[in-house]
């Protein structure tokens, strides 16, 4: 059951937003083939963001043209795995979440 939430991030491919709260928490549906973070940080355009992602945060940059900011990935799921990835927008909350 989608929330139909909207975001500015650049999407990967097949990814889409289906629930958000209150605290920056989002859930991204993630089909399979699609990684969960570039292997070696960076951009990668199969990635569930499609801008840069550093390994060191744990976070995607997203570009001041798409509302800027960090998106931290809370978990991952194998490139080959569907499922339900969460991610926040909000440090505090990754923190805790972690």
């Amino acid at each position: 059951m989608a929330d139909d939430v909207k975001v500015s991030w650049p999407l990967g491919p097949g990814v889409k937003v289906v629930k958000s709260g209150p605290v920056g928490l989002y859930a991204l549906s993630k089909p399979g083939g699609v990684r969960s973070q570039p292997k070696e940080g960076g951009k990668d355009p199969g990635a569930l963001l499609t801008c840069s992602y550093s390994l060191k945060d744990e976070a995607y940059h997203i570009p001041p043209d798409k509302g800027g900011g960090k998106v931290w990935l809370l978990h991952r799921l194998d490139a080959g795995t569907s499922g339900v990835i969460l991610v926040s927008d909000q440090e505090k909350t990754a923190e805790e979440v972690k």
